[in-house]
């Protein structure tokens, strides 16, 4: 098995660097790349081909048009949403849209490694 290799999308630095510094304390998630601005998202992925993203809204309605894109392009890749929202309509909005799940940003510190591994929970093969 191989580890489970994520590019972080958030439009604060400070943030990513967060998100980053949460998933450095599970040996098994390597962060691969950062992503500052919705453009960058499909060349991104496209290049690195991780495994997962995190990705946040960055603004309620280009986000979600990157997710059904992204969903569409890479169906194999896992989507984890962060927002600043908690309300339920948006995390219904986010799954509908291809997100695999949703988490509100204010609980990335509690629920942010158990979801991941929740989406990997053999990890993942390692390919040829």
């Amino acid at each position: 098995m191989r580890k489970v290799r994520v590019v972080i999308a958030d439009r604060f630095v400070e943030t990513r660097g967060a998100i980053k510094h949460l998933l450095k304390r599970d040996p098994w998630i390597e962060v691969v790349g950062e992503i500052s601005s919705c453009s960058e998202v499909i060349p991104t992925v496209s290049a690195l081909r991780p495994d997962a993203l995190l990705i946040d809204a960055m603004g309620q309605m280009r986000g979600l048009e990157v997710i059904r894109e992204l969903r569409a392009l890479f169906p194999e890749i896992r989507i984890i949403a962060l927002t600043d929202h908690s309300e339920e309509e948006y995390k219904r909005t986010t799954l509908a849209a291809g997100a695999d799940c949703w988490i509100p940003k204010i609980r990335l510190g509690k629920d942010l490694l158990p979801m991941v591994r929740a989406l990997f929970p053999n990890g993942v093969q390692k390919v040829g």
